[in-house]
């Protein structure tokens, strides 16, 4: 512009000279050509960027190049003449605005006249010793000695007053690398306009994050090293690792949200799904969403609407989503919603799925329930009955089949159960095994199994079924005949007498008891054949049943015997409470002791005796 202008006064200079041949018009002229060409070089030089925090990006870095180097993402279109400059030297402390000293290697970078270089270009430039660059659109130039320490190193980039200046006019960024100690200048943001990486050689990813956005959303995609930064490639930077486009403003973001994170089928619980925006909409914006999830089915919910809007001047739109109870087993499943398709004023932010876990009300069992007997039976009378059905639908068929114990019976045995018939009870009889066993009241119990190719309800547990069962086995009630017996000792075997007191219908046992103050022994005196002793079943009120007991007949004197009986261990018998309940059998000696024969004679004199004849 300025050439074009310069030749242009001349050209129309020289014409009026020739046509007003006039010293003072001429020179009037020419001053006047001077001084339009004095202000366009005034405005050509105006016009440089003016660079604030974030206007430029470190991208990448190599601390052990040769030379070292790194790459920066220009985030505003810059213009002729416009000059920042890169240093690694020190600030002291957040709060400091001059560094702590210069000559450590600082750079200049300057667009060169009649160029621009637009935001999105990415440019690798060399850190090293005299490490110079003269591109077509800008210079670069270090002074001083340099070079980027491995994993412990700062890099600065700021606009001054001259490059000699230990005050920057402003900070733009700044990337502490590793183990570096020099401090985040204040008027920067971390994360944002400065950055902390760690490593000898790192760059933002070149795939699978943000490229295209605005400039705040990239400098927050660039400072999130711990995501969206590695190695890969970082030791051969270059211009073309990268396409990056700088949006002139930034889109409107939203991400999605509910009211609540589990659900369940008992409560037909109802959610609230909500979009958010970052700034309210001017139009009507829209979104899309859908419901997915392993084992998620239509018939699980109903979705209010597929499609959120956000209305103009609103940030927010939602629509409901409410869970179905139906009679499937499904056990508990996750419902993933997702938003997409945004309008053309929108961005789907980082928030676009939510998860909602649904708890499933349709427990696999079987479901026995008596009836109003309560499975109450009696032996030889009154069955009962229950009823069997499925608390859910089931794939395939269901065979449940019952096995009863000794006690009692059941009719059907098995139940075939389907998707059609699965929640009709069938009845099931139970009666009791009429046994001639006195048990009294008693109990019997069913198990039951089922078999289907129904993997929900195949082997599933079920709890038995327990029977209550009147006794119809009356007892036979005994007690000692008499209280006690005297038998001589050779009166060989011998019956000791119980008598049926009261008359039952079922068979019995009974031990008899020996005292332990019975001076008789057992084995020596007595043997008793068993100690048990049956009572049939048909036996009749006053019957005589009696233990046998052999008595041994030694050929000892001694003095007479006796035996103390008690009746203990009823079994399916009752020992009587008001007869006689001690027997006491007496056994006599018939062995007389025999004096023992001796000659011995002895002769004591007393006195001497006359018989009154004299002389004797």
């Amino acid at each position: 512009m300025k050439s074009f202008l310069s030749l242009f006064i001349r050209t129309r200079i020289n014409s009026h000279v020739v046509r007003y041949n006039n010293s003072s018009v001429k020179n009037f002229i020419i001053g006047l050509s001077c001084l339009f060409v004095s202000f366009f070089a005034v405005t050509e030089l105006s016009a440089q960027t003016t660079l604030v925090a974030g206007d430029i990006a470190v991208i990448g870095y190599n601390t052990n190049g040769s030379p070292d180097n790194f790459s920066i993402l220009i985030l505003k279109d810059l213009s002729a003449g416009t000059t920042f400059y890169v240093n690694d030297n020190e600030l002291a402390s957040s709060s400091s605005t001059s560094f702590t000293e210069l000559n450590e290697g600082e750079a200049t970078f300057t667009v060169k006249s009649g160029q621009t270089i637009a935001a999105g270009t990415v440019i690798n430039l060399p850190f090293g010793n005299s490490s110079t660059v003269d591109a077509a659109t800008y210079n670069w130039a270090i002074a001083g000695s340099a070079g980027l320490g491995n994993n412990n190193e700062e890099i600065y980039i700021y606009t001054a007053s001259a490059i000699t200046s230990l005050t920057p006019d402003a900070f733009i960024y700044f990337a502490k690398i590793g183990s570096s100690t020099s401090a985040v200048p204040s008027t920067l943001s971390t994360g944002v306009s400065a950055i902390t990486p760690s490593g000898t050689a790192m760059r933002y990813t070149t795939s699978g994050a943000l490229y295209t956005s605005c400039k705040s959303e990239l400098l927050n995609a660039i400072g999130n090293t711990t995501t969206n930064w590695n190695s890969t490639g970082a030791t051969t930077l270059s211009n073309s690792d990268w396409t990056f486009t700088v949006l002139p403003n930034c889109s409107i973001t939203v991400n999605l949200s509910v009211s609540a994170a589990s659900a369940s089928e008992a409560s037909a619980t109802s959610i609230t799904i909500t979009v958010t925006a970052s700034s309210a909409v001017s139009v009507d914006e829209t979104v899309s969403v859908a419901v997915g999830g392993s084992g998620i089915a239509s018939g699980d919910y109903n979705l209010s609407n597929t499609t959120i809007t956000i209305p103009s001047g609103s940030t927010t739109g939602s629509v409901t989503i409410s869970i179905i109870d139906d009679i499937l087993i499904e056990g508990t499943e996750t419902a993933t919603l997702t938003i997409s398709n945004p309008s053309a004023g929108l961005t789907l932010g980082s928030t676009i799925t939510q998860d909602i876990t649904i708890t499933d009300n349709d427990l696999a069992s079987v479901v026995i329930t008596p009836t109003s007997g309560g499975n109450a039976v009696t032996e030889g009378g009154a069955t009962d009955s229950y009823t069997v059905a499925l608390s859910s639908s089931p794939t395939s068929d269901v065979i449940v089949s019952g096995t009863p114990n000794s006690q009692v019976g059941i009719s059907p045995s098995s139940l075939t159960f389907t998707s059609s018939n699965w929640n009709s009870p069938q009845t099931v009889t139970v009666s009791a095994v009429n046994d001639n066993v006195v048990e009294g009241i008693h109990s019997g119990s069913i198990s039951y199994a089922a078999t289907s190719a129904d993997v929900v309800y195949n082997g599933i547990s079920i709890a038995p079924l327990s029977v209550a069962i009147t006794d119809n086995d009356l007892m036979h009630t005994v007690a000692f005949a008499k209280a006690d017996t005297t038998i001589a000792e050779n009166g060989g075997t011998v019956k000791i007498w119980l008598k049926v007191t009261a008359v039952g219908n079922a068979p019995g046992t009974v031990d008899l008891s020996l005292s332990s103050v019975s001076n008789a022994t057992s084995g020596s005196d007595y043997t008793i054949a068993s100690s048990t002793l049956s009572i049939p079943a048909n036996a009749v009120l006053n019957q005589l049943i009696g233990f046998d007991l052999t008595l041994n007949n030694d050929a000892d004197a001694e003095s007479d015997e006796y035996l103390i009986c008690q009746l203990t261990n009823a079994n399916g018998a009752a020992i009587t409470t008001s007869g006689i309940k001690q027997h006491t059998l007496y056994i006599r000696d018939n062995d007389s002791p025999i004096p023992t024969p001796s000659n011995a004679f002895t002769l004591t004199q007393l006195s001497s005796f006359s018989n009154g004849a004299t002389g004797t």
